[in-house]
Order: structure tokens, then sequence, then C-alpha cells
């Protein structure tokens, strides 16, 4: 994608030669606003090799709307609050298994994500989390999970099978309006 490689060579290009190497984007640990609102961006696989990348900021993409694909580091551990709202093309995303925590309104407003594997590692499901992400169909939630936070599937007008492996249900946490097709 050009824009994400014209805006990668602005921000990280160490040595101003114009070309970006792998040292020099495996040495990026946060991305900032970096992408925030760019609504050219369509594809960006390259942020697979941002490799000290542990923790996506708040809003990192958020308002992408052309944003359709993406390659998330496998050392990324953290998905900040609205990191990916709004990217109404954004389809489906691999998530790395270390993935600890996502953020508010992660992948709020995602339209056309069809599929997420919600990784084992996670313990809450924050608010508004994956509101109106209405093409997911299924949702299976690991058995760490223990907190579901208001309105976090709201609006996910298709899911047909929706799964909590614990435990003990009895203890976990449901929030207000958590799966309400509108609130």
């Amino acid at each position: 994608d050009k824009e994400v490689y014209n805006i990668c060579i602005e921000k990280w290009d160490a040595d101003k030669d114009g070309k970006l190497t792998y040292g020099e984007v495996a040495t990026v640990t946060d991305l900032g606003d970096a992408f925030k609102g760019n609504t050219k961006i369509q594809s960006f696989s390259e942020l697979y090799y941002f490799t000290s990348l542990t923790n996506l900021s708040d809003d990192a993409f958020n308002g992408c709307t052309n944003l359709a694909t993406i390659r998330i580091p496998k050392a990324l551990k953290q998905i900040g609050a609205r990191a990916f709202k709004d990217c109404v093309t954004l389809r489906q995303l691999n998530l790395p298994t270390n993935i600890q925590a996502m953020g508010a309104k992660a992948f709020c407003g995602c339209k056309m994500m069809n599929a997420i594997e919600i990784p084992s590692a996670i313990t809450a499901i924050e608010e508004g989390t994956f509101k109106d992400c209405q093409q997911i169909t299924s949702i299976e939630l690991p058995i760490g999970v223990k907190t579901i936070g208001n309105e976090a599937f709201a609006g996910c007008t298709r899911i047909s099978t929706f799964t909590i492996k614990t435990f003990h249900p009895e203890k976990a946490k449901i929030g207000r309006a958590s799966c309400r097709e509108r609130v």
C-alpha cells in the first residue's frame, strides 16, 4: 500500500535513504496516531515486521474506513481502545495467541468483519469491543474470560452461536446490553 509506505518512510526511515529496512521497522515500539483517520490506507501487511511492537496504541487505526487487510505482529500483547474503530471494510483479523488485552471499542463499527478468534489469554471483553460488527456469525470466548463489558457485542445482528467456555459460568460478569441488537 503506497500510503502506508509513505507514512512509514516519513516516520521511521532512520537513515533517511528513502527505504525502510527490516532493521528500521523492527525497532518501532509505538505507532502513535500516524495512521489514525487515514481513509486512503487499504492494506498493511508489513505491520507484521514491526517485531518490537507490543502495544497497539489507542485509536491507532481509528477511522481508517478503507483498511481491508492487516497483519498483526506476533509480539503484540495489547490492542488499545478504539484501535480499529470504524474500520468498516476490515473483514478478518488474525490475532496473535499472546494478546492479553483489547481496549474498549477496539473493533467497534468494523461492519464487514466476519470472523475473529479471541486469544486464550484474554480475561475481559471490554465495553463495546465488538459493537456493530454486523457480519460476525459466531463467537467463542476462551476459558479465561471472566468479564463481558456493556454493549460488548451490541449490534452484532448475525451472531447465531455464542459460546462462553468457563468452569464457573455463575461467576462471569456480563454487562448491560452485552448482546442486544440495539440499545
